[in-house]
C-alpha cells in the first residue's frame, strides 16, 4: 500500500500542509522547525515516501516542472488533453509529470502524494470524487491548482471546463451525416472546435 501525505501527518502529528511543504522543500520560507522537518523527513524516508536522491533535491524550490493528473489515458478525450498539456508546457520550458487515478479517490491521494513529493510548481487536475479537501489543501497553502472538464461546486479553484450545450448541439448535427469521409471530417472539426474555441474558463 502507498504511503500518502494523511500517512505521514497522522505519524508526525504535524498538518498536511506543514508535512507538504517540507516535502516540497519550503521548511524554510514557512519557518518550519528543525523539530518537524526532521520529523517529517525521517518518516518519509522510514515508508518509503522518498528514496536518497530526491530528498537530497528538496530543498531546491524551482523544477520547472508540473503535475497533471487524469482518470484515465485510455479515454481518447483525456488522452488528448494529456497531450495538449504536455506539448504546451513544453513550449513554455517545462516538464509535465503524468498521473493516473483510475477514477480512484484513494488512489487520487496516492498520485497528489507522489505529484508532491516531485517538488512540482503547480497542478493541473481532472479529480474525480466528491471530495475537495486535499486540492483545496494544496492550492492555499502549497501549490496553484486548476481543474479541467471537472470541477467543485463549493470550491474557489479555477477550472475549466467545456461548453456542454455547444457540445451537444454539435453531437446531434454530427448524427445526421451519413457518408464516412464526411462524417470524419466533421468529427476532426468537432475536436478541434471544442479544444480551442469550446471551452470556458471560469
Amino acid at each position: 500500500m502507498k504511503t500518502t501525505l494523511t500517512d505521514i501527518a497522522e505519524k508526525t502529528g504535524y498538518s498536511i500542509a506543514t508535512v507538504s511543504r517540507v516535502l516540497n522543500g519550503k521548511s524554510g520560507q514557512y519557518r518550519i522547525s528543525n523539530e518537524a522537518y526532521n520529523s517529517i523527513m525521517e518518516e518519509a524516508k522510514k515508508s518509503g515516501y522518498i528514496g536518497k536522491m530526491n530528498a537530497q533535491s528538496l530543498r531546491k524550490s524551482k523544477t520547472r516542472s508540473i503535475g497533471v493528473i487524469v482518470p484515465s489515458i485510455a479515454n481518447p478525450f483525456f488522452a488528448e488533453i494529456s497531450d495538449t498539456i504536455i506539448k504546451e508546457a513544453a513550449r513554455h520550458g517545462y516538464t509535465a509529470i503524468m498521473a493516473v487515478t483510475m477514477e480512484s479517490p484513494t488512489e487520487q491521494e496516492a498520485c497528489l502524494s507522489a505529484i508532491l513529493s516531485k517538488n512540482v510548481e503547480g497542478i493541473i487536475a481532472a479529480p474525480c470524487g466528491n471530495e475537495s479537501f486535499l486540492f483545496e489543501n494544496i492550492n492555499k497553502e502549497i501549490i496553484p491548482v486548476v481543474l479541467v472538464d471537472r470541477f467543485f461546486a463549493d470550491s474557489n479553484i479555477s477550472y475549466i471546463t467545456s461548453n456542454n450545450y455547444k457540445g451537444r448541439l454539435m453531437a446531434l448535427t454530427c448524427s445526421s451525416i451519413t457518408d464516412t469521409d464526411t462524417l470524419h471530417a466533421y468529427k476532426a472539426t468537432r475536436t478541434l472546435f471544442l479544444t480551442r474555441k469550446g471551452w470556458k474558463v471560469i
